[in-house]
């Protein structure tokens, strides 16, 4: 009820100041269903009203509310996607029984409203600032971003919008094709703030980044339940270009940490397009975090893995391609593959335009592997997302 009200003030309000601000959204619906016998049905409803003012000729304000609607199946148990091996010796070290162990690892999909980005942007001759939460984009990968310290991925749809950051973000050309700039999402103390500077430069054709980033990382001893933190200190350096036409780009990130072990992660990718508009690219991820056999996967890095999208392994590849089929169908075909366990999964995506303002996309998820292995855990789903600008 709250958030009905909360939405006719919102209309009310635009309505009577729709000649201030530019106002413009969409709406999606995403249904799931799982392949099996019984299948499981998910739901949801978004819709975001975005707006933007012009206030002066280097001022300007954006912000966007988003709410989200759940049906269906909206509750589940991480445990349910478990190796049984695994899941049975974590029951013999926490003594608990299985039912109301896996209350504890419950996520609940609930209703909800948000204001993903509101954020103030002032361009100046020498910077430019912008202040508020705001969406950050860092690194130059397609599936896996190492060096993007603000954010997760899901690498099965990982060209979905970003939610926004609180931070202060300055940039400082220092000549026409290189700038300095400075990340500062703000935390409950400067210990809890997350810091980054970044060096950009163009040149000989590529796109060069030299960044350094701080946060206080967080971390759950999942046999105590204990919550821990380290400081952890991110160096990382990314291109991105052309080569005779083939675009290139790589990413690589050194992670220092105060109390556990260092690690490395990078990734490299190549893509190209032909004349008749068939796309192919690649993207190779080294994990330094991961696992070179899936029989040392522990419980924490399969919790890593359903909170934040640490992969289990040390080595991937992921393959994509796509063509336009018709003038407005585009039938896209992606796959991920754990080199270490040889696990995979493999995601089909017709998409169509119905016009300019409406697009419908059907996939699906189809995986394969040993019963320990990564991608085996997926469980097999098909999709319909529908969405319309306004």
């Amino acid at each position: 009820m709250k958030q009905f009200l909360l939405l006719l003030l919102i209309i009310t309000a635009t309505s009577v100041f729709a000649v201030e601000f530019d106002i413009f959204g969409y709406y999606e619906n995403q249904t799931s269903s799982v392949l099996k016998n019984n299948p499981d049905f998910f739901t949801y409803n978004k819709l975001r009203l975005d707006f933007a003012k012009e206030i002066s000729p280097d001022i300007s304000f954006n912000s966007n509310i988003v709410f989200q609607t759940y049906h269906g199946m909206t509750s589940v148990s991480l445990l349910d996607y478990l190796p049984k091996e695994l899941l049975a010796d974590y029951l013999q070290e926490t003594g608990m029984p299985i039912n109301d162990l896996k209350k504890e690892y419950v996520i609940n999909s609930k209703d909800e409203m948000f204001l993903d980005n509101a954020f103030l942007s002032l361009y100046q001759k020498h910077f430019n600032l912008r202040i508020g939460k705001q969406q950050i984009a860092l690194g130059t990968g397609y599936a896996w971003n190492p060096s993007d310290i603000y954010n997760a991925k899901n690498i099965l749809d990982p060209t979905y919008e970003k939610k926004g950051v609180n931070a202060i973000k300055l940039e400082i050309p220092f000549s026409s094709e290189g700038m300095i700039s400075s990340i500062v999402a703000i935390g409950e103390n400067w210990e809890k703030t997350t810091k980054s500077a970044h060096l950009k430069q163009f040149l000989f054709g590529y796109d060069f980044e030299l960044s350094y980033a701080r946060e206080q990382h967080s971390w759950v001893d999942y046999i105590s339940m204990n919550k821990n933190a380290e400081d952890r200190d991110l160096i990382a350096f990314s291109f991105s270009g052309a080569l005779f036409e083939i675009g290139t780009w790589s990413e690589t990130a050194f992670n220092k940490l105060s109390d556990s072990d260092n690690y490395f992660q990078g990734i490299i990718g190549a893509d190209f397009t032909f004349e008749n508009g068939l796309y192919l690219m690649s993207e190779y991820y080294y994990n330094g975090l991961g696992e070179q056999d899936e029989s040392d996967y522990q419980f924490a890095d399969w919790m890593n893995l359903f909170a934040d999208g640490t992969n289990l392994g040390r080595d991937y590849l992921y393959l994509g391609e796509s063509y336009p089929i018709a003038e407005l169908i585009e039938w896209s075909n992606y796959l991920i593959v754990n080199l270490n366990d040889k696990s995979f999964t493999y995601t089909p995506w017709l998409s169509f335009s119905i016009n300019d303002n409406v697009d419908f996309d059907l996939t699906a998820n189809i995986s394969y592997g040993n019963d320990h292995s990564e991608f085996s855990q997926f469980e097999e789903n098909i999709a319909v997302r529908l969405k319309v600008y306004f």
